[in-house]
């Protein structure tokens, strides 16, 4: 990788867990080593560390490197089936009760508030000390933020009932919002408060983070060698905007999900992908168009290649048989497969054919190590790319200005290389349109499961089997039991 701090990323994964140790119990992060924490703060450099430090827990394999950004959803959505075995595959049919299916449960859960705890050390401090201090106070405080609240968005997706849930009593109690690292025990709170307080951390984080209007740019590189640079593998301004958007649009209050992610497209700062891109493909790296925010995870690319290529892991994932004729377009350019995504996304490796090699860097094929790597990009696990703003932008116009609607969705349809649906359908696009592109689009990052939740779409188990997506335990994975079993906190 280029010169930008990442030994600093490496070295934080051993120290500040030494400095943020938590106690046994998964929601208990406490301080530990009051005087190493405090010299930490003292300098613009330290709280960078803190901040890398935290970066470097969030892509581990519990967390986006692996478990949430794509292992859990892949699985649950039935976009890929689950062959290794073990607690994946009964997770794949939402069987959450299995004890191997509780035992991955309890891992994320546990690794997620291990780092929010570190993420509120960095808060607090910053809240003691004066916004003079550093020259970078803002984006410090900005990133913990977003940070803190992506991560609570996540769990309390795949943790409690969705906000439109019919079963009211999970809906009251949906998951802990921890906002201080300390002793206290953090309540459990209801779905819709968890929504207000991720929605006012990440309002709180937008402002802060205003300098990105001019530390983003449109054209970026993997060039950089200060916490300024190569922001989008930060918490961004327009990695918060993006964050409320899927927010808002997870709520289903579409008028204000189109907001941010009108702001996130007005930016001009991702382009989408062209024709050539699809042609220079790099595979298991961060689009250096479309992602907006993306972690630097040099394992990921490996974590992908035993997931989605590697015959007989433990956790492998096979493709879905039904996925080439999903991107079939008998319209395109071309008579059959004229999407882009079909030859670009999915081909042979070394050891399983087809696979989705969108996922897999050619390099670990051969077991070679990322220190090799030598593009353009960065190794690492896109966690919101573009295209999500421009369908969100469809659905959110779908029945006020059906024109304008199909307008958006267009932008993503040609860059893929399709007709425009405004050439080929009188009346514009329906809301299964988007539903089956988002599919495709986001084939093997983890974002089909929960469009199915918030739709209570029925989880087709086999051809005798369906879950009924009405039933919310069907889109409810288990809260550890240790937690589950406090029924008050004060």
């Amino acid at each position: 990788m280029k010169t930008i701090k990442y030994i600093k990323l490496l070295l934080c994964a051993t120290v500040l867990p030494l400095l943020l140790a938590s106690c046994a119990n998964f929601l208990d992060v406490n301080p530990k080593a009051e005087v190493l924490d405090k010299d930490l703060f003292e300098t613009d450099e330290g709280v960078e560390d803190a901040l890398y430090g935290v970066y470097t827990t969030y892509r581990s394999n519990e967390i986006y490197g692996k478990y949430i950004s794509i292992l859990y959803p892949e699985a649950m959505s039935l976009n890929f089936s689950a062959k290794g075995g073990g607690g994946l595959d009964y997770l794949a049919h939402a069987d959450f009760e299995n004890a191997s299916a509780r035992s991955l449960c309890n891992a994320t859960w546990k690794k997620s508030y291990q780092a929010i705890g570190y993420v509120n050390n960095i808060i607090q401090n910053l809240e003691a000390i004066s916004p003079t201090k550093f020259r970078y106070y803002n984006l410090y405080k900005g990133e913990a933020l977003g940070l803190r609240a992506m991560l609570h968005f996540d769990l309390l997706r795949l943790f409690a009932v969705d906000y439109n849930a019919n079963d009211r009593e999970a809906w009251n109690k949906a998951i802990p919002y921890v906002t201080r690292y300390s002793y206290d025990i953090t309540p459990f709170y209801t779905v819709g408060e968890v929504y207000n307080k991720v929605i006012k951390d990440l309002k709180d984080a937008e402002v802060c983070l205003e300098e990105d209007r001019q530390l983003v740019q449109a054209e970026r590189t993997n060039i950089g060698s200060s916490f300024t640079d190569c922001r989008v593998i930060h918490m961004n301004l327009y990695a918060v905007q993006a964050l409320l958007a899927r927010v808002y649009w997870m709520k289903q209050d579409m008028d204000s999900a189109a907001i941010y992610a009108k702001k996130v497209i007005d930016s001009q700062k991702f382009p989408l992908m062209t024709s050539s891109d699809f042609v220079q493909f790099e595979r298991g790296v961060l689009n250096m168009k479309e992602t907006i925010f993306g972690l630097y995870a040099p394992t990921y690319a490996s974590n992908c290649y035993s997931i989605f290529g590697k015959t007989g892991s433990t956790d492998m994932l096979t493709l879905n048989p039904d996925y080439e004729n999903w991107y079939s377009d008998t319209q395109g350019p071309t008579p059959e497969g004229s999407d882009l995504r079909l030859s670009a996304w999915f081909g042979s490796t070394l050891e399983v054919s087809p696979a989705c090699v969108k996922m897999i860097n050619s390099m670990f094929d051969s077991g070679s190590t990322d220190s090799q790597y030598s593009g353009d990009s960065y190794l690492g696990v896109s966690l919101i790319r573009v295209p999500e703003m421009y369908y969100i932008m469809a659905e959110a116009l779908l029945e006020k200005d059906p024109q304008q609607a199909t307008a958006y969705f267009d932008k993503v349809i040609e860059s893929r290389g399709m007709v425009k649906f405004a050439d080929r359908v009188e009346g514009g696009i329906t809301a299964d349109d988007i539903y089956i592109e988002r599919r495709k689009e986001f084939y093997g990052e983890g974002q089909q499961w929960f469009n199915m939740k918030r739709l209570k779409k029925d989880i087709q188990i086999s051809e005798s089997n369906v879950l009924d997506g009405r039933l919310d335990k069907n889109y409810k994975m288990l809260i550890p039991n240790d937690e589950d079993l406090r029924d008050n906190y004060e």
